[in-house]
């Protein structure tokens, strides 16, 4: 699922995870949370870390404003995956 409820922009990005190379046209989906192109242990630890948190967060995968279980979830389905 790409960003739906925040719409995560380019600048948005940038400003958190500065130190991240990203393009215009590159695809960012929301379960690679540190966005390296693969989602992997990685992910999964960033959302963990957040878990109980409230608001608008990268870690925040299913973008309901929350850090639940869901997202663990989406972040495990899509674990392996490279793009």
């Amino acid at each position: 699922a790409y960003n739906t409820f925040f719409s995560w922009g380019y600048q948005d990005i940038k400003n958190y995870l500065p130190n991240v190379s990203i393009h215009d046209n590159e695809e960012i989906f929301d379960w690679d949370v540190d966005m390296n192109g693969e989602t992997d242990i990685l992910d999964l630890v960033l959302v963990s870390n957040r878990y109980g948190e409230i608001g608008r967060i990268r870690e925040d995968v299913d973008n309901n404003g929350q850090i639940k279980v869901f997202d663990l979830a989406l972040v495990s389905n899509h674990y392996g995956e490279l793009w």
